[in-house]
């Protein structure tokens, strides 16, 4: 279980095969439908171009579609011991991150707790696409990298809330980077 004051962790084999590979037909299936809209993680109308103003917005191509709603129970019942434990409710969406594609330094202070399980069944650190994270008491400028892996976890507790971005997907990645983001809440 992660513990209110762990800002983040990160699980290993988080999903039975049987699962892995249903929520891998469910996403096939969705990714030919056209329920998909990009994603960008703030209003960007009227945002100036400076640095400042464009942090935390995904540069390249994401696309985005909520999980089922059985997904998600199966999902809130298998990982609630790696949630935080005062948790009451989160939202999941499946991601798609083409080429070219990263997120820029944010949190998500707006969240209580966010999550992402990886989906690939391979990657490779030369692809890009890592989550790197900053400790509230390191050095502005340094950061921790985790290459994602398939049915990996990632948690991080908002409290405080954690700076975290995603680096650049290269072009000769072969396989799109997919994943399950998951946003929680916690009780008033």
């Amino acid at each position: 279980m992660v513990e209110k004051n762990t800002s983040l962790m990160l699980f290993e084999d988080v999903m039975p095969e049987w699962l892995w590979d249903s929520i891998e037909e469910e996403f096939d299936d969705f990714e030919k439908k056209n329920i998909w809209k990009p994603y960008a993680s703030r209003k960007v109308d009227g945002l100036t171009s400076n640095a400042e103003a464009m942090s935390g917005l995904t540069a390249g191509q994401c696309l985005a579609t909520p999980v089922s709603l059985e997904t998600k129970n199966i999902l809130g019942e298998l990982l609630k011991d790696y949630f935080p434990a005062e948790s009451v409710d989160f939202s999941a969406r499946y991601h798609i991150n083409f080429p070219y594609s990263q997120l820029q330094p944010h949190n998500d202070s707006n969240n209580g707790w966010f999550a992402t399980i990886y989906l690939m069944r391979e990657w490779k650190s030369s692809w890009g696409g890592l989550f790197l994270w900053t400790p509230e008491n390191w050095k502005k400028g340094n950061w921790l990298a985790i290459t994602p892996q398939g049915n990996q976890l990632v948690v991080g507790n908002n409290k405080p809330p954690i700076r975290h971005m995603m680096t650049m997907i290269q072009p000769f990645a072969r396989v799109k980077r997919r994943s399950i983001q998951i946003w929680g809440k916690y009780e008033n």
